[in-house]
């Protein structure tokens, strides 16, 4: 199920103290509060855009067919970091060299690729390109209300919440591994 940017907004105020904002994230809301509620909207997307680069990010898949060899990554329907894999029609993965702008194939042809992207600015009523999961609202929550009191000036607040973002977020970023067993040799 993908985040919504309405409970991350209401995270977010939740931890900056914004009851009007935490109570009704969607709702109608007038002057200071309504102007609350539009910079958290800034500062979730801002946090899901650092979270996309910090971890792994949101993954798409698409058809493309290419005249010559190079794919550059403009050409793919997201904003597109790297591509991951590439297949033939048939299924088959195809090699290809990384380039700085997309990568190099064999020959022309229709391929599936599959890419890693950056995501788009999700809308109040919206959803983040994040499957819940490894990132969560808590997590967006955080990273938005660094954000938030980094604009507004309450820096030591930002550092004290960008410190605690940036130390889940390289939590989330890694994978879970067994501990390595230890043998006693007699």
């Amino acid at each position: 199920m993908k985040i919504q940017m309405n409970q991350c907004i209401k995270l977010a105020a939740g931890l900056l103290g914004l009851s009007a904002v935490a109570e009704n994230p969607a709702g109608e809301l007038g002057g200071e509060d309504a102007a609350d509620r539009d910079l958290l909207l800034k500062c979730v997307n801002l946090a899901a855009q650092q979270t996309a680069l910090k971890t792994s990010p949101p993954r798409a898949e698409e058809t493309v067919t290419i005249e010559g060899q190079e794919l550059e990554l403009g050409q793919l329907s997201k904003r597109a970091l790297e591509v991951i894999g590439v297949r033939d029609h048939q299924g088959r993965p195809v090699a290809f060299t990384r380039l700085p702008y997309g990568v190099r194939l064999k020959g022309p042809g229709t391929f599936r690729v599959r890419y890693a992207f950056l995501p788009d600015d999700a809308a109040l009523n919206g959803s983040l390109a994040f499957d819940e999961g490894r990132v969560h609202a808590e997590l967006l929550g955080m990273g938005a209300a660094a954000e938030y009191c980094l604009i507004s000036g309450r820096f030591s607040e930002a550092a004290a919440w960008e410190e605690e973002f940036l130390s889940r977020l390289s939590a989330a970023g890694r994978r879970a591994r067994l501990p390595r067993r230890a043998f006693a040799v007699s």
